[in-house]
Formats: C-alpha cells, sequence, structure tokens
C-alpha cells in the first residue's frame, strides 16, 4: 500500500493531480505516470514502488468516481430515491478503501509466508535437516531398546548366578533389581520421546501429500 493513513487527496498527488481531477484527467494520468514508471522501462530503484503506487491511485479514484456521482447527477441515482439512503462521502470512502487494502495486504503477506516456507521446505538444508532429525530419533529408539535388553539381561543373569557357597544368598539382588528398573524407566523415556517424534512426522508427511494430492 502507498500509506497506511491520511487522505484520500494523497491518491491525486500520486498521479500529479489536483483533488476534483475529471475521470478523463486521471486515465490520461495514470498512462502517462504508469508508462514512466513501469519497471520493464525504468530501471531505478524505486520503479516498482512507484508503479504499485500510481496503480493502488488510480483504482481508488476510479473506485471514487464510481460511488460519489458528479455534482448534479445525484438525483438520477435510484439509491438517491429512498428516503433512508445517505451518499457515503469520499472520506468515508476513503476509510472503507484502506482497510480493504489492509485486509488484502495481510493476505498477500500470508500467502507470500506460505510460500517462502514451501521453498524453505523444498531446500536441500531442510530436507538435510529432517535427515538428521529421522537419524537421531531412530538413533534414541535403538537406545533406549539397548538399555531396557541390557538391564533386563543384567537382572536375569544375576538370578541365574549360583548364591553365595556360604551364606546362600544371592549378595547385592535388590541393588540389582533397583538399578535394572531405573534404566528401563531411562530406555522407555527414550523410545516414548523419539516415536512419538517418529508418529508425528509421519502424520505431518501424510497431510502434506494429501494437500498435495488436492492441488
Amino acid at each position: 500500500m502507498a500509506f497506511a493513513s491520511g487522505s484520500y487527496h494523497t491518491y491525486y498527488e500520486i498521479l500529479g493531480l489536483s483533488p476534483g481531477a475529471s475521470l478523463t484527467e486521471i486515465k490520461q494520468a495514470y498512462r502517462r505516470m504508469a508508462k514512466q514508471y513501469h519497471p520493464d522501462l525504468n530501471k531505478s530503484p524505486d520503479a516498482q514502488e512507484r508503479f504499485i503506487e500510481i496503480n493502488e491511485a488510480y483504482e481508488f479514484l476510479l473506485h471514487l468516481h464510481a460511488k460519489v456521482p458528479a455534482p448534479g447527477t445525484a438525483g438520477r441515482s435510484r439509491h438517491s430515491r429512498s428516503r433512508h439512503y445517505r451518499q457515503p462521502t469520499a472520506d468515508e470512502l476513503f476509510r472503507q478503501w484502506m482497510e480493504n487494502e489492509r485486509r488484502k495486504a495481510r493476505a498477500r503477506a500470508a500467502a507470500a509466508a506460505r510460500k517462502r516456507y514451501e521453498e524453505f521446505r523444498r531446500s536441500r538444508i531442510f530436507r538435510t535437516s529432517q535427515i538428521v532429525s529421522d537419524f537421531y530419533d531412530y538413533l534414541f529408539v535403538v537406545i533406549g531398546t539397548i538399555i531396557i535388553l541390557s538391564a533386563v539381561a543384567s537382572i536375569v543373569t544375576k538370578i541365574m548366578t549360583p548364591p553365595d557357597p556360604v551364606t546362600q544368598e544371592k549378595s547385592h539382588l535388590g541393588t540389582y533389581i533397583f538399578t535394572t528398573v531405573i534404566l528401563s524407566v531411562i530406555g522407555i523415556v527414550f523410545i516414548i520421546f523419539a516415536g512419538s517424534n517418529i508418529l508425528e512426522q509421519r502424520k505431518r508427511r501424510k497431510r502434506e501429500k494429501r494437500r498435495t494430492a488436492r492441488k
């Protein structure tokens, strides 16, 4: 947008016109300035921004002339014959226009953000980061499984070991059981954490495939 606030007179100034210029003058000024600042013809750094402002000004002034009839013609409007109809002023139309332009600008910004995100997802760095992330998730699952199996194997070995020949008791069995429980909990946490990441990644990829298929 050319500006976020102010008066609709700014649009006349952008086209080099005085407020109240006729529709013919507006069209002539637009053709002249659009040709002057078209990015294909004008290589100055601000040409594109000026071209956008010129088009915005032209669109609003056309809108203004369509909504506010010229003096002396208001009585012919079918709306003006209604007792409850009030012709909007130029300032009111300007405020409505600017609010609509803000909504369109936000929509364009959101679309541009989505486009940039999609481009990033297709980039090599994103694919590499995904591969690394997947590798570590599966590695954590493997580590968690190894921790649990090692702890279980350790306690089973301890249980299968013959008791002390003197006391006929298995020394430190309680410590082994406690260690096995702790290590098993750690292994389960590893598996749950990494497994939830793996499942979420799979769901996300399925959603993306469905969106791509709909396009």
